[in-house]
Order: structure tokens, then sequence, then C-alpha cells
């Protein structure tokens, strides 16, 4: 505990964009929180364009679509639990939990898939609602940490968009162990829960832009060591009880294993909306967030020599 409260003394005792040389890291904490959120939206925005027009429902575009925001989504939370510059321990736990989401993504790449639908097969299926499952359950928990015990504005910002994103992904995760039945009630609301993600995903991450224009060095805001057994407790029982809770007992999943779906019925008009609007907001949301980094004097891509100090408008 003296050594974490020593290690947060000295993070706050620097200029907040000098350049860091902390247990051998060299940089300031901007040089890849930014440009990993900057992906995070991106990806997501561009994925949910993927999936509106050109993936059907549960086949392997679609579900590589989805990493676009889910793998990005785990850099930026193990960057923000474990950050670097601190111990050897964050730096192994950070690359260990990020390679074991990278050999998940291989799965979803090369597993088998049902040739008679052209869905992916229950593999895969398995492999994908375990990454999605850890990573957007984390995101609720995490972002209750940060927006409730945490002092500085980015952290809790970041912990709104966590928070409200991994929440919806709650509603989400119950309407599929439903089994067929509409989270909401109504079959004609049947899918709904993956229309209320998106939206509060997009509401969720367009508050993060602003933050491109702020120092944003968040090292000393990182999870406690109770901190982060709350986190792993909270995803446990985010796991351990929501499939129960949907299907009134214990779940059977060999029918969705073996025919997956995830998206609102096909005739339903939910999913014509879904086809409409989603495409046209995804290219809005991409546009602005790319300007705003820009305007922030962040370059895309590392350049050599280029200044990359925050501008404060």
């Amino acid at each position: 505990e003296n050594s974490s409260l020593s290690l947060r003394t000295m993070i706050r005792s620097q200029p907040r964009n000098a350049n860091k040389c902390l247990y051998g890291y060299t940089g300031t904490f901007d040089d890849a929180i930014k440009p990993l959120l900057l992906t995070y939206l991106v990806g997501s925005a561009i994925g949910s364009l993927f999936l509106a027009v050109l993936c059907n429902d549960a086949t392997r575009p679609f579900i590589l679509s989805t990493t676009l925001h889910l793998i990005p989504e785990v850099f930026v939370w193990t960057h923000l639990i474990y950050p670097p510059s601190t111990t050897n321990t964050n730096r192994s736990a950070l690359w260990t939990i990020r390679a074991i989401f990278l050999i998940g993504w291989m799965v979803l790449y090369f597993g088998p898939i049902n040739e008679e639908t052209g869905k992916v097969g229950p593999l895969v299926v398995g492999v994908y609602m375990a990454m999605a499952g850890v990573s957007d359950t984390l995101g609720v928990w995490l972002g209750l940490l940060m927006m409730t015990r945490r002092t500085h504005h980015g952290a809790r910002r970041i912990g709104v968009a966590f928070f409200v994103h991994g929440f919806a992904f709650h509603l989400t995760a119950f309407e599929v162990f439903c089994e067929g039945r509409s989270a909401f009630g109504p079959p004609i609301l049947t899918g709904f829960a993956w229309i209320v993600l998106l939206v509060a995903s997009i509401a969720a991450f367009l508050t993060i832009p602003p933050l491109f224009f702020e120092p944003l060095d968040l090292r000393d805001q990182a999870p406690t060591t109770k901190e982060k057994v709350f986190l792993l407790m909270g995803v446990l029982t985010s796991l351990l009880t929501i499939p129960p809770l949907a299907a009134g007992g214990v779940p059977d999943l060999e029918p969705f294993l073996k025919d997956p779906s995830f998206l609102p019925p096909t005739d339903s008009w939910l999913m014509v909306s879904y086809k409409i609007v989603f495409p046209i907001l995804s290219m809005i949301i991409t546009v602005r967030i790319l300007i705003a980094y820009v305007d922030s004097g962040h370059p895309i891509l590392p350049v050599a020599g280029a200044n990359t100090s925050t501008r404060i408008k």
C-alpha cells in the first residue's frame, strides 16, 4: 500500500505533459490512451456499419465485424487497469490478457462454420460469447468504479461511457438467454435489445472525443488491488446470474449454439429500421470522431519528430 501511495505521489509531482521515464517506459500516457480510444470509437462505428450493410446474422463476417469493437475495447480497459510505466507485474498482466483475447480472435477467424446455415459453429459461438461476456460485463463494473471512486474528469467521463455501454450489453445478453422471447415483453419488440445496445453505445461514445483536447494521464487513477477484486467479483456475478435470470432456471444453450441469432427477425420493422438508420449514423459518427481527434492536434499515425502536445481551445 505504501509503495502504491509513493507511486501515485511520484506521478502527481510530474508535469502533466512531460515525458515520463518510469520503470523503463518513456512517453506520456496520452501517447497510448488517446490513439487507443480513437481506435475503439472508430472501430465500433465502422464495425456497426459493416454489420448493418454487409453481414448476415451470426455468420463469420458478422462475428469478425463485432471484433472491430471488441478487441480495441480490451486494449483500452487493460490499459486503464494495468497502466504502462508502473510495474513489471502490470506489464505482464496487460499483455497476457491481450494475448488471450487475440488467441480467441484466431478461433473466431479459423473456427468451423455450419455448412447448412452458413452461420458459425458451436465452438466459435462459445468463444465469442465468452470474449464479449467478459469484456462488456467488465465495462459496467469498471465504469461504475471510475464514476464513483475517481475525481479525475477524464476518468469519470470514460467511466460513464463504459457503464452505459456495459449496462446496455447486459440487456442484450439477457435477451439472448431469453430463448427467443423479447426482453422487453411484447413479441413485436423481439431483438430490440440489440437496437438499445447500439443507440446507448453511440450516445456513450460521443462523450469521449472532448477528452482528446485535454491532458489524459490516468496512471494514478488505476484500480487498487481491492478494486481489482471488486471488478473480478462483478464480472463473475454478471456471468453467473444473467443466464439463469433470463431463462428462468438453468439455460439450455444447445439450440443457440447450433443456430445462433443476435439481430432482430429479418422481416421485422426493427430490422428494416436498423438497416436504414445505422449505416448513416455510423458514417456521421466516424467523421465526427476523426475530426475531433485531428482538431486536438494529434496525428492519426505516429510521426517522427511531430509535436503531439494537446492543443487547449
